[in-house]
């Protein structure tokens, strides 16, 4: 299980630019399951997979109108194959992202197979009142600094 939030990288280790993803990029994150990709995770939640030579292989983008009002806040990566919760395992990633859209929290996950694929097959709205998504902010806010 990977929970890496923010990645250190060697000053002679080159830069993500906007050659690489289409879009900003507010988290890097290794794909347990598939050890020659990358993520990287934009501000709103759109998914780009790269190769560890930093060669973009596919990007998955929220809706126009969810990037509106979302805010990535979390993710984290598994193996496919220890992901009991879902059928049929198979052999890639799986990455479960949290965004915050209006006064709700967005569950998301996507499955990554081998050929780079990116399906999002589950997602779940959690409404949250807004003292809990002050909060939420505030925290994220907190741990970024």
């Amino acid at each position: 299980m990977s929970w890496i939030l923010n990645l250190w990288l060697p000053k002679e280790c080159p830069v993500i630019t906007g050659e690489q993803v289409p879009h900003l990029v507010a988290g890097l994150y290794d794909c347990e399951g598939l050890p020659d990709r990358i993520l990287a995770i934009s501000p709103t939640g759109d998914i780009s997979l790269l190769t560890t030579d930093l060669e973009l292989k596919t990007t998955h983008s929220a809706f126009q109108e969810e990037k509106k009002e979302s805010i990535f806040l979390f993710a984290c990566t598994f193996s496919w194959t220890v992901c009991s919760f879902l059928a049929s395992p198979s052999e890639g990633a799986v990455v479960v992202l949290l965004r915050k859209r209006g006064a709700s929290i967005h569950i998301e996950v996507y499955c990554i197979d081998t050929k780079d694929s990116i399906e999002c097959v589950l997602t779940h709205e959690v409404p949250l009142d807004d003292t809990v998504c002050s909060f939420l902010m505030t925290k994220r806010n907190l741990d970024t600094i």
